[in-house]
This record gives C-alpha cells, structure tokens and sequence, in this order.
C-alpha cells in the first residue's frame, strides 16, 4: 500500500487550518464546479491560502479563467482576482514569447543542420491540448533529441546565443539523462531551454525504456503563429497523443514522484483522456507499455486523476496489471509517494536513497561541487570576481539544512 493518500500529501505540503477545505474548493473550481463551494464561509485566511496553493499548484490560469467565465465568487478579494488575472496573461506572454522564438530561429536553425527536435510538455500542451495558452503555465522550453544529435544540437543552440549553463552527464550505471540547460540572456523575456536526450533520469533493472518508439511517436508541431505565416518546419515535432499518456505518466509517477508533482501534472493526463482519448490507439499503446515494463506507470497516473478529478477510466485501463512482473516497478512508484523534501539538502537525499553506489557518489559531489557556471548562475555574487564564496556559502546552507532536519525528525519521533 501507498505509504501516503494524496490527502495526505496535501496536509504535509500545506500544513495550515482549512487546508483540506481550500484543497477541496481548488478542484471543484477546475472542474467548473465552483457554485458548488461555500464562498461565504471563507476566512481571509482561507482566501490567503487558495492564492498560494493556486500559484504553486500551477493552476492560477485556470481558476481566473472559470471565475472570469461567469463563475466568479461574490465575496472574493479583488487584489486575488487581479492577481491571478496577471497570472494568466503572463503565462499568454510567455508561451507567445516561446513560440515565437521557437518558429523564427530554432527550427529554421534545426532544419538547415537537418536536426529534428521534439517539443514537450507545457511549450506544446499549452497551445493544443488546452483551449486557451493562458490557463497552462511554463517554467521552461523542454525538447528531446536523439543522443545521436545531441552534441551538434547544442552547437546550433550556442550558435543563437543560448549559454550552456549546467551539462549534467552522468554514468550510464545511474543515470541514462544528457540533460543540457541552456538560456538566451540580454532579452526582454530569458528563455530557459532543457535539452533531453531521454524521458527518464534514471535506470533501473525492472524495466527499460525504448527511446527509438517514442521517436516513432511522433507527429509535426503545431502553431498559430505557424499558420498566420504560412510557413511550417519539419525540423519541430510533438508526441502523438500515445506517446503523451506514457510519456506525462512516467514523468509523474518516476521521475518527480507523487509526493513532488502538482496538481497541474494530473490535471494534463485528465484533460489528455478527456480531449484526446479517442485518439489513444490503446491495444498499441499498453503492449508497448508492457514491453518496457511501464504500463503500471499509466495505471497509477490515470488512478491519480480519478482521486482528484474524478476522471472516467477507459475501458483499456480498467483492469490494471498484476503479479510479480509489476511489483518492483509498483514498490519504486510507492517509494516516491512521499511528501515533497522541504529543503535542497532533501531533495538530493531522496534522490540518493535509491540509486546504485556509483550514481550516489556522483549525485553527493555534484551536491558538494558543482560546476563554477551553475554556481555562478544560482548565486549571483557580486562582483563577480568573488563567485568562489558561493561554494562555502552552498555549503553552509546544506549544514543549515542538515540540522533543520534533523531537528525536525527529532520532534517527529
């Protein structure tokens, strides 16, 4: 059994009264439920508490957006209203900022080095798995190549003016990830782009993933901006909706784990099944699934839909697998279902607790030192000459961190 429900989740997440009362009203709204909720019983600080879990849940867009379309409390702050109002364009800004970028310098760039990228996650979901771009935020501009490309897309990428601000390759034994994060600085608006070469941070002997079928699962990228210029780029792809079930399914239940994923990560499955199901070629999709060992993933991610959305299971996914095929990769996903760590010092802990030796050697001493450019890039010493102080002071917070903890277990026990 699950060592926490997602209730619980959600009291270690926000510790404060009402919690599961403003959690509870959070989701009637996103489902457009929001007459449903006793507005007039909520306490200024009840209201304080739905903005923050609003914000960090990723949802703000879409709670302006069904308050904003005729389902808007009375007795609301207006300072909320206008903030969360400010969320949503920000998030439009944004993805037209990307998108724009995206058209007019990487995939002319990409097609005349005859390189294909695959755009993932809130860069493409936003403009088309959701009815409006201002409802889904996105941190960064996530895009998969093959390893093959890898080192000559971020020439390409350089070539524009990105600046590799923390490669991280690690050994295959723990790590299957080349993740590269580039940014475009002296812009208006700084674009974060990761750069993957694989779906999954790390390998385990209970299942292995087949890059070259999510490559096969691929279909041409779609935009507005694309279509009022006339212009497409075969150079820019997205997954088929298959391939996103598996691949959003994976992302919660293994690589960020339930405890560290939002509410939004669910909420893209359940809008995915909703607006795409009929496009899942299901008998496909699950024996690929089981080929690697990964259909369990969608069981649990979709199983986490229904305990919050209510989402209505397909008929493919109604018995879910079983036996001793399953079972580790079952016990790693309940492994992860633990509250988010509270400080950086837990979070590389909890990523060290189930990994091979070597991996744990490698993860502890990018802890300890990292790169000088991601340093210079967290801390931001001024003037810049004094950047090596950010190592001891690194340091001193992982000691902070370390004693906050255990202080804190102390009084658990």
């Amino acid at each position: 059994m699950p060592k926490y429900t997602h209730l619980d989740l959600i009291q270690q997440r926000y510790p404060q009264q009402n919690c599961l009362k403003v959690y509870r009203a959070l989701l009637l709204v996103i489902c457009g439920r929001t007459r449903e909720v006793d507005w007039l019983s909520f306490s200024q600080l009840d209201w304080d508490l739905l903005n923050g879990m609003t914000r960090r849940e990723g949802l703000a867009g879409l709670v302006y957006h069904a308050w904003k379309e005729g389902q808007r409390p009375a007795k609301i702050p207006i300072l909320l209203f206008t903030q969360l109002g400010a969320a949503f364009l920000h998030n439009q800004q944004q993805f037209s900022t990307t998108q724009i970028e995206l058209i007019t310098r990487i995939g002319p760039a990409l097609g005349d080095a005859g390189i294909k990228m695959i755009i993932m996650k809130g860069a493409d979901l936003a403009g088309s798995l959701y009815p409006q771009t201002g409802l889904r935020p996105m941190v960064d501009l996530d895009c998969l190549v093959s390893q093959s490309v890898l080192s000559p897309s971020i020439a390409v990428l350089s070539a524009l003016g990105y600046v590799d601000r923390n490669h991280m390759t690690l050994p295959r034994r723990g790590f299957q990830e080349h993740h590269v994060v580039m940014r475009l600085p002296n812009t208006s608006r700084s674009i974060r782009l990761e750069l993957h070469s694989t779906l999954l941070n790390t390998r385990r002997d209970f299942f292995e993933l087949n890059m070259e079928w999510f490559f096969t699962q691929t279909k041409p990228f779609c935009s507005d901006l694309l279509n009022e210029n006339n212009t497409s780029h075969d150079s820019l792809l997205t997954f088929t909706a298959s391939a996103q079930l598996l691949h959003l399914s994976i992302h919660i239940m293994i690589v960020h784990g339930e405890g560290g994923s939002n509410l939004l990560h669910f909420y893209d499955i359940h809008l995915l099944l909703e607006r795409w199901g009929s496009q899942i070629k299901w008998e496909e999709l699950l024996a690929a699934a089981r080929d690697m060992n990964l259909d369990y993933a969608i069981f649990a991610a979709v199983e986490g839909c229904v305990e919050r959305f209510n989402t209505p299971v397909p008929h493919a996914l109604a018995h879910p697998p079983s036996g001793r095929r399953v079972q580790p990769l079952r016990k790693f996903i309940e492994s992860r279902n633990t509250p988010i760590p509270k400080t950086t010092l837990e979070y590389y802990l909890k990523e060290l607790s189930d990994r091979p030796i070597l991996s744990q050697i490698v993860v502890g001493l990018s802890f300890i030192f990292p790169k000088p450019g991601y340093m210079r890039w967290v801390y931001k010493i001024e003037p810049a000459w004094l950047w090596p102080l950010s190592y001891p002071m690194r340091w001193g917070i992982g000691i902070r961190d370390l004693v906050r903890m255990l202080i804190r277990r102390s009084k658990i026990k």
